[in-house]
């Protein structure tokens, strides 16, 4: 073999494997953007995890646990929000019926990996809850029920009005977190930035706006 022939041959070699150390670093680089993807969805919460602290033991270590506690959630986002908001003015009409985890919307719902999503939540995501018109599943939710009202899409939902002592959506933390509960997540990397703890407003058929007394003219 040639001087110039074997040159060929290891220019060609290396060529190869320059080519494929790029193709392998431009996988891996796919893959660090998939972990880094924000997972959002919305669903019931079916179970809720403590998340250990392995810290120091000592009485102000423990209080600032509690202070800022954290929980593993799994949420199955194959529950649909009408069927469950109809689910829980059936139980609210029924106190002996199985409530929360226990429920036919959350039990009755298939639950697969591709349908779930687990995100722990801390101290430094959002929670908030909000009111979402049972009949309307378009929205994030609203701070007031009048809010609510006014996004359920119907024609009387335009005329609804503020009432004087309008229900505002009370401020919760970490540990107001239930099974049953239907929320909208917010995760990167396994961690919960935003959770929404969604309040239906209405009848289980009826719109919020249909189901508000109507005020004065």
């Amino acid at each position: 073999m040639s001087l110039l022939t074997r040159w060929r041959a290891l220019s060609a070699t290396a060529l190869l494997v320059a080519a494929s150390g790029v193709a392998a670093t431009a996988q891996d680089d796919k893959a660090n953007d998939k972990s880094d993807r924000v997972q959002k969805g919305e669903g019931v919460i079916v179970r809720i995890d403590p998340v250990k602290d392995d810290g120091d033991d000592s009485e102000s270590r423990k209080e600032k646990r509690a202070a800022r506690r954290r929980v593993k959630l799994t949420i199955n986002t194959a529950a649909v929000w009408r069927d469950w908001a109809r689910d829980q003015a059936d139980l609210a009409s029924k106190p002996a019926a199985p409530k929360g985890k226990d429920s036919v919307a959350t039990q009755g719902q298939p639950s697969a990996p591709e349908s779930t999503i687990v995100a722990e939540v801390g101290p430094d995501a959002k929670v908030l809850m909000r009111y979402r018109s049972s009949t309307d599943d378009s929205n994030e939710g609203s701070r007031t029920v009048s809010g609510a009202e006014k996004k359920d899409g119907t024609p009387e939902s335009d005329g609804v009005r503020k009432s004087r002592k309008d229900e505002k959506a009370p401020r919760i933390g970490v540990t107001d977190l239930k099974t049953g509960q239907f929320v909208i997540v917010e995760a990167r990397k396994g961690k919960a930035t935003s959770l929404t703890v969604l309040k239906p407003v209405g009848g289980a058929q009826t719109p919020a706006s249909e189901a508000a007394p109507k005020g004065d003219k």
